[in-house]
């Protein structure tokens, strides 16, 4: 915020330790609604909001967890808790993997008739939240799952020493998205499979998912193509349309989504 843009009134900032008891004194934690916890810490994030528990234990709170390999343990926990005050925990690459499989995957794989080839461009955060969502939700509608990644082995490797795809039919093909050779190596998996695939590229730089779109459209005519963005502008939506992939954009996902995530807080 600056002298131009100054903050609400009922707007409050406070340089402080998030985790320590006297910045969460200084919140008044007694007389609020609800807590979101959500710095790019996340061991910091789940020390307040376990300390923010302790303090107000009636206090509906949420923590934000990025790292994949420390939200699945933390998850479990609470599951396995019989107490029903723990903090929330989500994750906005869950969130955005279950609308992306709800409003458009789901969708298309029930309509299709058959068995379902689901090609996966980047393998980060997203991508990893997409495919264990696929394992527990959609191993019956997919034939084969390829992912495409310059580390694409190594990283499934370590995503099967937590989430093991025994269920999910899979092949890796390490190489660059917008590489005509890798997308040579993938035909040479799906070719001779009945599915037109469907590709989901997936990776954080939205340049490459747009050019790699591009290239697989003159590859793949029939195929549906999903494009990971975080805006819908005007210049994506008409690159998108005169090159026939999807967009699907993070920002509009999480505005909606985290609405009714939060809104949730209260029956907690």
């Amino acid at each position: 915020h600056t002298s131009e843009h100054p903050l609400p009134a009922n707007v409050h900032l406070v340089s402080a330790a998030t985790a320590d008891t006297a910045t969460l004194d200084l919140m008044r934690l007694g007389h609020a609604e609800e807590m979101v916890v959500i710095t790019d810490d996340d061991l910091s994030n789940l020390d307040t909001a376990w300390a923010a528990k302790e303090l107000a234990p009636k206090l509906p709170v949420a923590v934000h967890v990025s790292d994949l390999a420390l939200l699945r343990p933390v998850t479990r926990m609470i599951q396995e808790s019989k107490r029903a005050d723990h903090p929330l925990v989500f994750n906005t690459h869950r969130i955005a993997a279950l609308q992306l499989y709800e409003r458009l995957l789901h969708p298309h794989f029930e309509n299709t008739g058959y068995r379902d080839v689901f090609v996966l461009g980047g393998f980060g955060r997203f991508a990893q939240t997409i495919l264990e969502l696929l394992r527990a939700m959609a191993t019956e509608e997919l034939e084969h799952v390829v992912i495409v990644d310059e580390l694409a082995s190594s990283r499934v490797r370590q995503f099967e020493a937590d989430v093991p795809l025994a269920e999910l039919k899979h092949s890796t093909v390490d190489g660059v998205l917008e590489d005509p050779e890798t997308w040579t190596e993938v035909d040479a998996i799906v070719g001779s499979m009945e599915a037109a695939p469907v590709y989901l590229l997936a990776s954080v730089d939205e340049s490459v998912n747009f050019r790699t779109a591009m290239l697989l459209r003159k590859r793949a005519e029939e195929s549906r193509i999903f494009a990971r963005c975080f805006r819908r502008t005007r210049f994506a939506e008409t690159l998108a349309a005169q090159r026939s992939f999807e967009l699907f954009a993070f920002e509009e996902v999480f505005q909606e989504a985290l609405q009714d995530h939060f809104r949730n807080l209260r029956v907690i």
